[in-house]
C-alpha cells in the first residue's frame, strides 16, 4: 500500500511561490481570486497581462481550491500585504511578500482554527461521506477522544505495526535478534512501495533493516519477507480481523489479475478455500499485472481491518520504538513533542493514520484514524488535517 509522501496540509503551510514582478501589484489579482472564492466573483486571468504571473495562475488556484475541505469561504479580510480568507471555523492568511523588483512570493499558512474543540473535530468529521473511526488515548489507556472507535475498518498498510509487534516480541525473548541476515529471494518480491524489489537475489540483508524499511517507507517486500518469519498464523492471532491474513503480493494479484477472476473467487470462498487461493497464486508473475485502478476494488472485503481502538491501544505498546520514528508522519512540532511514532496506509477508497506522541513532560498519546469508502475515493489531505488538530489539543 503506498501512501502519498506530500500532503495538502503540510504544503499549505510551507506552500511557497517564487514570483518576479516589476509591472504588478500581486495584492490586486489575490483580492480578485479572494472574491471569486468568497463571494462567487468571475475572474478574467487574461485581464492580467503580466507574464509572469499568468505563468503561476494554476498553481495558485489549484491551492485555493484545495481549501475546499475547509467548507466554504465566508469573507475574507485585506490588510496592506495579508489577505484572511475566513472559513466556518478556521481562517487562512495569505502573505504577499515583496521585495525592490516587487513581488517575490506568496506564503499560503496552514488552517488556523478558532477556539478548536474536540466537538468541532466530531463535527467535521460526521460530514465525511463512507465510514470513519477516530480514536485518541493517553499512555495509561484514558480515551480522550473517540468516534467509532470498536469499528474494523481497512487499515492500509497500518497493519504493519502487528509485524513489528512481533519481531520486537521475539527480540525482548531473546528469539531474535536486530543483527540476524537474511537472503533476499526474487521469488518472494513484491511491488512498490519502497526499494528492496530492485535490491539483487541473495543478497544479505539484517532483520533491523527490513523491519525499518516496511515502517518508515511502506516497504511492501520487506513486509512479505517478514510475515514469513513471524509466521501469518501468529500474525492472525494478534489481529483476528484479518484472516487470512494476506502477503502485499497475495492482495495486489486478487484485486488485480486476470481482470478480476481471482478476486471472484476469492469473494466466494470460505476461508479453507482462500487460502487454498493464496497457495495457488504463490509463484504468480506480478510482471503480468497492469497498473492498478484508480477506484476502490473492494476494500471493505480484501484488506487488513483492525478499530482505531485496536491500532491505538497496539502502537502505545511500543513507546520510544526509534523504527517508528524514523518517519515521524503528519506531526512536526519538536517545541511540543519529544517523540513523535508513526504508521499510515492507503489505497483507493482507504487512508488510515496512526501517531505514538510523548510530549516534553514526558505524557503518551496516541491517535489513530481510518476513513474508509468502498464506492469513491477519499481525501487524504482532509483527514490528515483532523491528525493535526486532534494533536494541537492534546
Amino acid at each position: 500500500m503506498k501512501l502519498r509522501p506530500v500532503y495538502l496540509f503540510s504544503v499549505l503551510s510551507c506552500f511557497v511561490l517564487i514570483l518576479f514582478s516589476s509591472t504588478l501589484s500581486f495584492a490586486y489579482p489575490i483580492k480578485k481570486l479572494a472574491r471569486h472564492y468568497c463571494y462567487g466573483e468571475e475572474v478574467v486571468w487574461k485581464e492580467f497581462s503580466d507574464p509572469e504571473l499568468l505563468k503561476y495562475v494554476d498553481h495558485i488556484e489549484s491551492v485555493f481550491a484545495q481549501l475546499a475541505y475547509l467548507g466554504d469561504c465566508k469573507s475574507y479580510k485585506y490588510t496592506g500585504k495579508k489577505i484572511t480568507l475566513k472559513y466556518e471555523d478556521a481562517d487562512v492568511i495569505v502573505k504577499v511578500n515583496a521585495g525592490g523588483k516587487g513581488v517575490e512570493g506568496i506564503f499560503f499558512s496552514g488552517a488556523q482554527y478558532r477556539n478548536d474543540s474536540f466537538d468541532k473535530v466530531a463535527k467535521s468529521l460526521r460530514k465525511l461521506p463512507g465510514q470513519v473511526a477516530v480514536s485518541v488515548k493517553r499512555g495509561d489507556g484514558k480515551i480522550l477522544f473517540s468516534q467509532n472507535p470498536d469499528l474494523r475498518l481497512a487499515t492500509g498498510s497500518s497493519f504493519k505495526l502487528y509485524i513489528l509487534k512481533a519481531l520486537l516480541e521475539d527480540i525482548d525473548m531473546g528469539k531474535r535478534s536486530w543483527s540476524d541476515l537474511i537472503e533476499l529471494d526474487e521469488r518472494k518480491y513484491s511491488l512498490p512501495s519502497g526499494v528492496l524489489h530492485e535490491w539483487p537475489s541473495g543478497s544479505p540483508v539484517t532483520l533491523h533493516t527490513l523491519a525499518t524499511l516496511m515502517i518508515s517507507i511502506s516497504d511492501n517486500t520487506a513486509t512479505d519477507i517478514l510475515i514469513d518469519e513471524v509466521g501469518r498464523e501468529r500474525l492472525e492471532g494478534m489481529m483476528p480481523g484479518s484472516v487470512p491474513f494476506l502477503k502485499t503480493k497475495e492482495m495486489f494479484i486478487i484485486k488485480w489479475a486476470d481482470r478480476g477472476l481471482y478476486r471472484k473467487r476469492y469473494l466466494k470462498s470460505y476461508l479453507s478455500g482462500k487460502r487454498r487461493i493464496l497457495m495457488q497464486i504463490a509463484s504468480y508473475n506480478l510482471s503480468k499485472l497492469k497498473p492498478p485502478p484508480l477506484e476502490p476494488i473492494d476494500p471493505d472485503k480484501i484488506e487488513w481491518f483492525a478499530s482505531t481502538d485496536e491500532l491505538a491501544d497496539l502502537i502505545l505498546k511500543m513507546k520510544d520504538e526509534p523504527i517508528l520514528a524514523v518517519n515521524p508522519g503528519l506531526i512536526d512540532d519538536s517545541k511540543k513533542w519529544s517523540y513523535v511514532g508513526y504508521k499510515g496506509g492507503s489505497e483507493p477508497g482507504v487512508i488510515q493514520y496512526t501517531q505514538l506522541l510523548k510530549s516534553k513532560s514526558g505524557k503518551w498519546y496516541a491517535i489513530s484514524a481510518s476513513w474508509n469508502n468502498s464506492e469513491l475515493n477519499v481525501d487524504h489531505d482532509l483527514l490528515g488535517s483532523v491528525v493535526l488538530r486532534l494533536a494541537d489539543l492534546l
